[in-house]
C-alpha cells in the first residue's frame, strides 16, 4: 500500500496524542515481552493469524 508523506502537522497531531496516552518521547521506549499462559496461546496465535486485525502506524499499534 502507498501512502503519502506525513506533513509537519501530521507529525504534530501524533506526537500532540502520544502525549495524551503520556508517552513522554517514542525514543526511549523499549520492547518490553509480554508473558502469556500456555493454555491462551492458541488463542492469541489465531488472533494474530487475522489479516489486518492489529492496525500499526509505523511501530505504534493502534488497536484492533
Amino acid at each position: 500500500m502507498r501512502r503519502r508523506n506525513a506533513t509537519k502537522r501530521d507529525e504534530d497531531s501524533w506526537e500532540e496524542e502520544l502525549a495524551l496516552w503520556g508517552v513522554q518521547d517514542i525514543q526511549d521506549a523499549h520492547d518490553e515481552p509480554i508473558e502469556l499462559w500456555e493454555e491462551h496461546l492458541e488463542v492469541v496465535q489465531w488472533w494474530i493469524s487475522i489479516p489486518g486485525f492489529l492496525k500499526f502506524n509505523g511501530t505504534a499499534c493502534l488497536g484492533m
